[in-house]
């Protein structure tokens, strides 16, 4: 593995970590809010705890599409790894 290969394959962690902590970070805050709101004495609209548990809802999909994305990305980076590979194979052959 060549030194900018792996320099890419760090920046492209990186970003499916940070893209993944920003829905995950908002889940648990929302659910905190949610049980703080329900808990709270006297409190009684169920409007505000539903709009808690439907941004809850939106940000776990936002969390389930980035991974889909980042497992979408390594299919086709190792199928394109694959390909390079078996053109190399094919290029030593020739040479022979």
């Amino acid at each position: 593995m060549l030194p900018t290969d792996r320099t890419r394959i760090d920046y492209v962690c990186l970003d499916f970590l940070h893209e993944l902590a920003e829905p995950l970070t908002a889940i648990t805050c929302g659910a905190g809010a949610a049980r703080r709101l329900s808990e709270s004495q006297g409190f009684d609209s169920r409007a505000k705890i539903t709009d808690s548990l439907q941004h809850l809802l939106s940000e776990a999909a936002r969390a389930n599409e980035v991974i889909y994305r980042f497992r979408s990305f390594l299919q086709k980076e190792g199928k394109q790894q694959l390909d390079n590979i078996e053109n190399n194979r094919g290029r030593v052959e020739l040479s022979r």
